[in-house]
C-alpha cells in the first residue's frame, strides 16, 4: 500500500455476539455472567452493581469488561427512562476482517484478503 492509500474492511460478526434491546424499565436481578465478554451500550447507561457493593453507571458507548462467571454475579439497573440497546462480545472468539471488494484487489487470493484479528490489549 502506498501512502495516503486505506484498506476497506468489513466486520464480521461472529454467530456469538448478541444484540439485545432491554426494556426502559427492565432491571435485572443477581446473575453472573454466561461468559467473560464485552458490553457496549448504544443510546443509554446502565447501572451495574458488583457483588462486592461497589456501583457504577457505563454511559453511551463504553465498553464494560465483565468476567464475573461464578458467584453471585452483579445487578443491571436502568437509570433513564429508554429502551437500551447493547451489544455483547465474547472475548474468547477471534474476530473476522473482510476486504471489501475493490477493483485493486479483484483476483486476489480469499486467503490473502482475509485474517484474523488478534486480541492485542485489554479494554477494561
Amino acid at each position: 500500500m502506498g501512502r495516503g492509500e486505506a484498506r476497506q474492511l468489513a466486520f464480521q460478526a461472529p454467530a456469538d455476539v448478541i444484540f439485545r434491546d432491554a426494556q426502559a424499565e427492565h432491571d435485572f436481578d443477581w446473575h453472573p455472567a454466561p461468559r467473560r465478554q464485552y458490553i457496549i451500550n448504544f443510546d443509554t447507561g446502565v447501572k451495574i452493581t458488583a457483588s462486592d457493593g461497589e456501583s457504577r453507571v457505563i454511559g453511551i458507548g463504553e465498553v464494560i469488561l465483565v468476567e464475573d462467571t461464578t458467584g453471585k454475579g452483579h445487578l443491571s439497573q436502568h437509570v433513564e427512562s429508554k429502551i437500551r440497546h447493547s451489544v455483547f462480545v465474547p472475548i474468547d472468539l477471534p474476530l473476522r476482517l473482510k476486504r471489501l471488494s475493490n477493483p485493486k484487489t479483484r483476483g486476489v487470493p480469499a486467503e490473502a484478503a482475509e485474517g484474523n484479528c488478534s486480541r492485542n490489549g485489554t479494554i477494561r
